[in-house]
């Protein structure tokens, strides 16, 4: 969220009425003289449109998943295991329709976060020395 705030702000910047036409002159000057100096620029303002896009896009498919997120960061362990298969179909929504959380790149560090936060909470709650004491059929419950 907040990077996506951040590339709001300088792309709503960028936008505002003022510098668009500081840019539009910019580029006629740059036009006259062969300038490669507003072509890097209006690399790098493309660059941010598109970076700014994907940010929204993020925003807007991982903020769906928050409630899976709080409930296994703040829940009870059964609280948990009810959550994590609602939130595998959540995520599994994101792969097929997100545009830019589609790839192993952006899915898997998501997952290993996931990941860890469900270890961390069973460690937190469970003294694994105890459950390996136990029965199996007690240990399941």
């Amino acid at each position: 969220r907040s990077r996506s705030a951040s590339l709001s702000t300088l792309y709503e910047q960028l936008n505002l009425p003022h510098i668009k036409r500081v840019i539009r002159v910019l580029e006629l000057a740059s036009n006259r003289h062969e300038s490669e100096a507003f072509h890097d620029f209006d690399a790098q303002l493309k660059e941010l449109s598109k970076l700014h896009i994907e940010a929204k896009d993020n925003v807007k498919f991982l903020s769906t998943l928050e409630r899976h997120f709080k409930s296994i960061s703040q829940g009870t362990l059964a609280e948990i295991a009810d959550t994590i298969p609602p939130m595998m179909g959540a995520i599994r929504m994101v792969w097929v329709i997100s545009r830019h959380y589609n790839t192993d790149e952006r899915m898997v560090p998501l997952m290993e976060r996931i990941a860890f936060e469900l270890a961390e909470r069973v460690a937190a709650e469970l003294d694994v020395k105890h459950v390996f004491r136990m029965e199996p059929q007690d240990a399941k419950r």
